[in-house]
């Protein structure tokens, strides 16, 4: 008897990204999203500890999806299976917690971009994938931080009506 498993429950999320065995699903989105070669990114990414450190005792617990380094890239997994008030500040926190990291006194800043994929299994009227960056009125305002929202719903939808997907989209949709 096969029994299937929800691959979007946080916990079957968090699971499957820290798992060897899966190792080559997470190079396939990082590579097709960045555009870097799928053998380079297996051999050289690293998975780390999920569990952000906090800024004071009274603050709240951050426990990240799956956090991936890559050379200079950290790249944030964070699979969100319904949209509640402040899902974006606090995403935001993540965000911004792993980018305060890269300033350490009495070293240099560690010139780390920080992208945090949302990937979202709700519906939302949004593109299947967005891209935000910090900007002021007309220019990027730092290019190390970024966020990637990605519906789902959206890229279902999108093959389920039979336009074309990219091959990132087609990996994004083994979570469904």
């Amino acid at each position: 008897m096969k029994i299937l498993i929800d691959c979007t429950l946080d916990v079957v999320f968090k699971t499957i990204f820290k798992s060897k065995n899966t190792r080559f699903y997470v190079a396939s989105i990082i590579s097709e999203f960045l555009k870097l070669n799928y053998d380079y990114v297996y051999q050289n990414m690293q998975i780390l500890d999920g569990e952000l450190p906090k800024d004071n005792l009274k603050e709240k617990g951050k426990i990240s999806d799956c956090i991936v380094k890559i050379d200079n890239q950290i790249i944030i997994f964070e699979m969100n299976r319904e949209n509640y008030d402040n899902l974006r500040e606090n995403k935001l926190r993540y965000l911004t917690t792993v980018f305060n990291n890269n300033f350490k006194v009495g070293k240099k800043f560690l010139k780390n971009k920080i992208i945090l994929f949302n990937i979202n299994v709700f519906k939302e009227n949004s593109e299947s994938i967005e891209n935000y960056r910090l900007r002021s009125e007309n220019e990027i305002y730092t290019k190390y931080v970024r966020c990637v929202n990605i519906n789902l719903e959206k890229v279902k939808e999108k093959w389920y009506n039979k336009f074309t997907i990219s091959k990132l989209e087609k990996y994004l949709l083994y979570l469904l």
